[in-house]
């Protein structure tokens, strides 16, 4: 799995159709990928840290909104 900030409109529903199909197909995979979620961003400082030492993290992503 590769992300980037830099891709289109078109690339991003791309990807978003891609993992909708892949979780039909795998289901559960998405939710073992995304391992460290960060609340809010106003945790920023917790989400560089993440980054920066992943200590085993497969994917670090900040939740901006309650879902």
């Amino acid at each position: 799995m590769v992300g980037t900030v830099n891709a289109g409109r078109e690339h991003f529903e791309a990807g978003v159709r891609d993992m909708a199909q892949a979780e039909a197909e795998y289901p559960g995979w998405l939710s073992r990928l995304l391992t460290d979620p960060v609340k809010g961003l106003e945790n920023y400082s917790l989400l560089f840290d993440k980054l920066t030492h992943p200590n085993g993290a497969i994917k670090v992503f900040c939740e901006v909104a309650d879902l």
